[in-house]
């Protein structure tokens, strides 16, 4: 039953990383205008202010603050919402890693290994029992493996508490 339970999170967790990884490359090829993207679109659209007002109920001061709070990146999601509905759009938003999900982690990993078998080695140092550098490389392999074959919810906990130490 537990071992079940496993391989059904395991598969969950591959949908998720699967979906992620797919949503990288669109969302990291858009970049955002300067001007923020409600500004932008209004312009594209060439929707008049007072007709976005009547459509959301929102007045064309409040309009302008949304723009310029979303330029800025300090606007309210369910706000933006409400004009982007003003002006016949949606909204669209999405939190992406900068690389995919499995190259994240396994990069998250080698850099605790690294960190944990550099201090494993400047101890055996002290103790004149150094490790040469073919040993050193092996260890953190062996390490990042280790680390790698956690539970996620683990593996983090640990990359945390490495990152205190």
């Amino acid at each position: 039953m537990l071992q079940q339970k496993d391989s059904f999170r395991r598969t969950v967790v591959k949908q998720y990383r699967r979906l992620v990884d797919g949503a990288i490359k669109s969302a990291l090829a858009i970049e955002a205008p300067p001007e923020g993207w409600a500004r932008t679109v209004r312009k594209a659209l060439g929707i008049p202010i007072p007709l976005i007002s009547k459509r959301s109920g929102l007045s064309k001061a409040e309009i302008f603050r949304i723009e310029r709070q979303e330029a800025g990146g300090k606007v309210q999601l369910d706000t933006l919402r409400r004009l982007a509905q003003a002006m016949d759009c949606e909204l669209h938003y999405a939190i992406v890693p900068r690389k995919k999900v499995d190259e994240l982690i396994s990069e998250k990993a080698h850099e605790a290994a690294v960190r944990i078998v550099s201090e494993m080695s400047t101890h055996m140092k002290l103790e004149m029992q150094g490790l040469s550098k073919r040993q050193i490389d092996d260890q953190v392999l062996m390490v990042q493996n280790q680390l790698l074959s956690m539970s996620s919810q683990s593996f983090w906990n640990k990359l945390e508490s490495i990152e205190r130490d």
